[in-house]
């Protein structure tokens, strides 16, 4: 509840969509889970929700064991818990492997790129479109 700022007087009728989403995303993962499959899952939340949404998954992973599949087009602050990647393209399973496998992320991370997830991730996507 206040992870995603909820508040109990709330009546479904009467919130926003974004609130709504909310009352959802607690409704999903209220009940303890070993495995998450999760779409876009932050997409139209705010940064407050959206940050303790992601330090919740985390924790799921870290102290539980848990696994979290995220599909997203949002990368930024996932590079620091990510431990596999995998990489749609065309509806086929073009890459999976680990962070530590992930050689064109490592060599951006060793060349003191910014943000080097958004960065491969953005590469990758505009190939796409190039080709």
């Amino acid at each position: 509840i206040d992870i995603m700022q909820i508040n109990m007087s709330w009546r479904i009728n009467a919130i926003s969509d974004g609130q709504r989403l909310r009352v959802q995303l607690l409704d999903c993962l209220a009940e303890e889970k070993r495995v998450y499959i999760l779409d876009e899952i932050t997409t139209d939340l705010d940064l407050y929700a959206r940050e303790g949404l992601l330090r919740f998954l985390r924790r799921e992973t870290e102290e539980k064991g848990a696994t979290v599949f995220y599909a997203t087009h949002i990368f930024d602050s996932l590079a620091e818990w990510a431990t596999h990647v995998m990489y749609f393209s065309q509806a086929k399973l073009a890459r999976c492997c680990t962070m530590a496998d992930l050689i064109e992320y490592q060599e951006l991370v060793a060349k003191g790129t910014r943000v080097p997830l958004y960065v491969l991730m953005r590469e990758w996507v505009f190939r796409e479109y190039d080709a």
